[in-house]
This record gives structure tokens, C-alpha cells and sequence, in this order.
């Protein structure tokens, strides 16, 4: 279907479960799993379609929320998700030009640390969760997703990129803004007030009218 409406690349997300079951660095690798997902780009590409692929996309393994507290837990965290990487670069080579490590980190870190609304649930809001500090546990995760995407960077830009050839960055979600100009006459004074409003806040900032006086 993709080929037949012209589609030139497709974006997928590959399950850190289905390919690490357990999550970490010193866990077996199911090798079906990565089967799978070298046999879907390998489809793509015989179509003619260039393969996108996202690493992590909201998905932790519970093994490691289990094991360590999950994204909570920097140092094993980072060096998991690094090692977790490293597995999916080797075994797609250069199947995959176009790498994507974490899908959204915000979604994350506030709606699965602050809110509560994403896995794994955690929230100071206690009629949703017993555990979680809402005031911390986000800026935690945050900080520690940044870190793990520098270290897939580096991993991909030091060992894998020359023979592959790819490129790799980071998907962020954001909110469209969009400039209002109004022009008032305050007091008698030409100015005009030019605003950036879009959710989930709008800013605005008064400016000298471009026919006021100096």
C-alpha cells in the first residue's frame, strides 16, 4: 500500500522488549525479534522505500523499571539504552540511514513522572498513583533521556556511521505558534504589541510602533 501511494520513506519504532526481552547490557538478545525488523527494511527498501527507525518510543522494558527503578536510574539506564543501540545498529547496518533515538522525551518524562497518564504511572497526585514526586521525577527522567541520547550519538557517530553512512537525531514535540500584530494608539503614543500566542501559553511584549517618534 505504502508503494502504491507513492510513499519514498516510512518511520517505524522497534520494541526494546522484543529485541532485548529483559532490557540490559548482560541480558540475552532474542534474535526473532531483530529478524523481524531486518526483514520489514529489507521489504521496505525492495519497494523502494527509505526505512526510518525510532529506537524508543515510550516502551521501557519492565524488566529494568523492576531492576532499577528505570529511567529514574541514570547510570544503568544510560549504559543500557547505549548497549541497546549499539545491538540495533549492528544488526541493521546499512539497512538504516535514518536513526531517531527517543520519540518524544517530554511524553516521557511529565506524562509518565508527572502526570501519571503514560507508563509507568508514577505522580504525586495520590488518588492515580502510591508512588512518585511529581515536583522531581520529571526533570530526573528528562535529564537522564538527554544523556542516554548523547551516548546512542556518540556510539552511532564513533563506530557505525563511516561504514553506514546514516544519520541520527532525536524526534521533539512542540506546540505550532503563530505572531499577532496589534497596533494600539495607548495614551496617545503609537505602539503596537506583537505577541507569540499558541498553547500552552502565550507571550507578549509591547514595542515602539515603527511611526513613533524616536
Amino acid at each position: 500500500m505504502l508503494k502504491e501511494l507513492g510513499a519514498k520513506s516510512y518511520r517505524f519504532s522497534l520494541s526494546w522488549s522484543r529485541i532485548i526481552p529483559l532490557g540490559g547490557r548482560n541480558d540475552p538478545i532474542n534474535q526473532k525479534g531483530i529478524d523481524h525488523y531486518v526483514k520489514f527494511a529489507k521489504d521496505l527498501r525492495a519497494a523502494g522505500i527509505e526505512p526510518m527507525v525510532t529506537l524508543f518510543h515510550w516502551d521501557l522494558p519492565e524488566g529494568l523499571d523492576k531492576r532499577y527503578g528505570g529511567l529514574l536510574n541514570k547510570e544503568e539506564f544510560v549504559k543500557d539504552f547505549e548497549n541497546y543501540a549499539r545491538v540495533c545498529f549492528k544488526a541493521f547496518g546499512s539497512l538504516v540511514k535514518l536513526w531517531i533515538t527517543f520519540n518524544e522525551p517530554w511524553c516521557s518524562s511529565i506524562l509518565g513522572f508527572g502526570t501519571g497518564l503514560f507508563a509507568p504511572g508514577r505522580t504525586s497526585d495520590r488518588s492515580k498513583s502510591e508512588v512518585g514526586d511529581s515536583s522531581r521525577e520529571p526533570w530526573i527522567v528528562g535529564h537522564n533521556l538527554l544523556l542516554a541520547h548523547g551516548a546512542a550519538v556518540k556510539a552511532y557517530r564513533d563506530d557505525f556511521k563511516k561504514q553506514d553512512g546514516g544519520q541520527i537525531g532525536i524526534t521533539l514535540n512542540g506546540k505550532r505558534s503563530h505572531v499577532l500584530l496589534i497596533f494600539s494608539v495607548p495614551h496617545g503614543t503609537p505602539s503596537c504589541r506583537m505577541g507569540f500566542a499558541g498553547a500552552p501559553c502565550s507571550t507578549w511584549a509591547a514595542v515602539p510602533h515603527p511611526s513613533a517618534a524616536p
